[in-house]
C-alpha cells in the first residue's frame, strides 16, 4: 500500500509548477498595463477579445477591476488590431457600457491614434455584470469626412464582463490536486508500479 508520503513529492511538484506559472501570468498583465500607460500595480483585469464580422479587426478589452464592484468606476482598456496582430491607428468607434438597464458609459465618438484607448465608466451602483458594446465606425482621422474612412463600419461587437476566479484560481487548483493525490493514495486507485 502506498502511503501519503510516497505520493507527496508528486503533489509538491505540482504545487511548485502552479505557483511558478502564476508570476508569469501576472507579469504579462504588467507588460500590457505599461503598454496602455496604466498603473502596473493593478493586476486584477478581465480580458476578452472578439473579431469583426469580416475578420479584419480584432477588438480586445481589459477591464479593471476584473469584477464589477459597487461604488467603483470600471476602467475599460481597448486595443484594436488587424488580422495580423498589428495595431490599427486612427480607429473610430462608439462604446456603450450598461449594467442592467443603466448606461454607465456612452461615448459615440471614440478615437484612438495608436490602436489603444482607455475609457472609464461612471461609478457602478452594483456588482452585477456589465455589458460592453463596441461599434466600429471606420479608420480615419477624426476631423475628416466619415465617408472617407476605411475598414468595418457599423459592426457591433459585444462583451459581457462577469466575475471570474482571478488570483484565487491557482489556490483552488492546488487544493483540488492535493485532494486527488491524497484520495488516490488512501484508496489505492492507482496500482503499485
Amino acid at each position: 500500500m502506498k502511503s501519503v508520503s510516497d505520493v507527496a513529492p508528486f503533489g509538491i511538484l505540482i504545487l511548485i509548477t502552479i505557483f511558478s506559472i502564476s508570476p508569469q501570468l501576472l507579469s504579462d498583465v504588467n507588460v500590457y498595463a505599461s503598454d496602455m500607460n496604466m498603473s502596473s500595480s493593478d493586476q486584477s483585469m478581465t480580458t476578452e477579445d472578439e473579431m469583426s464580422a469580416d475578420g479584419t479587426t480584432r477588438v480586445e478589452i481589459d477591464t479593471s477591476p476584473a469584477v464589477p464592484t459597487s461604488g467603483q468606476s470600471l476602467l475599460v482598456a481597448l486595443s484594436f488590431t488587424d488580422s495580423n496582430g498589428n495595431k490599427i491607428q486612427h480607429q473610430n468607434y462608439a462604446i456603450t457600457v450598461t449594467q442592467g438597464d443603466v448606461i454607465v458609459l456612452d461615448n459615440q465618438h471614440g478615437h484612438t491614434h495608436t490602436g489603444n484607448d482607455i475609457q472609464t465608466t461612471d461609478v457602478l451602483t452594483s456588482s452585477s455584470p456589465v455589458d460592453i458594446k463596441v461599434t466600429l465606425n471606420g479608420v480615419g482621422l477624426p476631423n475628416t469626412d466619415p465617408s472617407t474612412w476605411t475598414g468595418p463600419k457599423g459592426d457591433v461587437i459585444s462583451f459581457n464582463v462577469v466575475p471570474e476566479f482571478g488570483s484565487i484560481a491557482p489556490i483552488v487548483l492546488a487544493i483540488a490536486v492535493i485532494s486527488i493525490v491524497v484520495f488516490t493514495a488512501k484508496n489505492r486507485v492507482i496500482p503499485k508500479l
